[in-house]
């Protein structure tokens, strides 16, 4: 992907820096969709961002073609958009604890705490 940088100077001048960024594939990630149950032209497209617990969210307005853009954690989701949680939830119901707490704690202590969990449900 070229990428073109352009810097402004105070004496009117400016300078132009070309930037090729090469771009290759990466992984996938789930896109959520929230539809309105009736005709409503207005869609919301839900997914994961490269900042860890963010979220893009994207409000489509069919009547106007516009896009509103937001950048949301899931607390925020959630007071946005309530029914959202039981749809995220249950993609990820099993999951008892998140990469970082894997990366981080001793493996012998998140055994137990699994079983811990796992005897509680």
């Amino acid at each position: 992907m070229k990428v073109t940088q352009t810097t402004r100077h105070q004496d009117g001048t400016s300078e132009s820096i070309v930037m090729d960024i090469p771009l290759e594939k990466g992984r996938s990630q789930i896109c959520y969709n929230l539809c309105p149950s009736d005709e409503e032209p207005i869609a919301v497209k839900i997914m994961s961002s490269g900042w860890t617990g963010m979220f893009h969210v994207l409000t489509e307005y069919g009547d106007f073609e516009q896009v509103d853009h937001q950048l949301l954690d899931l607390k925020q989701i959630y007071e946005k958009y309530p029914e959202f949680q039981a749809v995220y939830e249950a993609d990820y119901q099993d999951i008892i604890f998140g990469g970082h707490e894997v990366m981080t704690a001793n493996i012998s202590d998140l055994l137990v705490e699994a079983r811990k969990r796992s005897t509680q449900k």
